[in-house]
C-alpha cells in the first residue's frame, strides 16, 4: 500500500509541469502583413523562412516581416499549385507553366512543360521531387492525370 500512494505522488508531481505547458500559436492576417489570406501551399526553406503560395504570389515570412518575392520571371495572377523542398534545402516551385527552384537565395526557371504557342491540357495539382541517382527530379502530376517528369533538360510524360 505505501508504495502505491509513493507511484502516485511521483505521478502527480511529474505530471504537474507537464500539464502546464504552453504552446505559442499565433494567427497572422493582412493587419499583420500578410499580403493574402488565401494560402494555396507552405514551405519553409533551409534559412527557417516560411513561403506561402497566395493569390497575391509567393510570400516569405521570417518571423518579424512578411516579403513578396515572387521572382519576376513568375507571371502576375499565377495561383502556385504547390511548393516542396527538396533534400539539398532548395525550395520548388510550380506554376502553371513551369517550375522554378531557388538556391542560395536566386530563382532558376526550368524550361516551360506547357509553352505559350500550345494550350494547357490541365492545372498542375502536385509536385514530387524524386532523388534519382543523386540527383533530384521534379515530378508534376496534372488535374488530367497526366504526370511528367524533367529528364535531360526536357518534361517527360511518366506511364501511370
Amino acid at each position: 500500500m505505501p508504495h502505491r500512494f509513493l507511484i502516485l505522488l511521483a505521478l502527480v508531481v511529474l505530471a504537474g509541469p507537464a500539464a502546464t505547458q504552453r504552446y505559442f500559436a499565433h494567427t497572422y492576417g493582412i493587419r499583420e502583413g500578410l499580403p493574402s489570406t488565401e494560402i494555396g501551399s507552405i514551405a519553409q526553406d533551409a534559412d527557417g523562412r516560411m513561403f506561402f503560395s497566395t493569390r497575391i504570389g509567393l510570400v516569405a515570412y521570417d518571423g518579424f516581416s512578411w516579403e513578396i518575392v515572387s521572382p519576376s520571371e513568375f507571371m502576375g495572377g499565377v495561383v502556385y499549385a504547390h511548393l516542396r523542398q527538396d533534400s539539398r534545402g532548395r525550395l520548388w516551385v510550380v506554376t502553371d507553366t513551369t517550375v522554378f527552384v531557388r538556391e542560395g537565395g536566386a530563382w532558376q526557371a526550368l524550361p516551360d512543360f506547357a509553352p505559350r504557342k500550345r494550350p494547357l491540357l490541365a492545372l498542375p495539382i502536385d509536385l514530387a521531387l524524386v532523388e534519382v541517382d543523386g540527383e533530384i527530379r521534379p515530378v508534376v502530376a496534372f488535374e488530367s492525370g497526366a504526370v511528367i517528369t524533367l529528364q535531360d533538360d526536357r518534361w517527360t510524360p511518366i506511364a501511370t
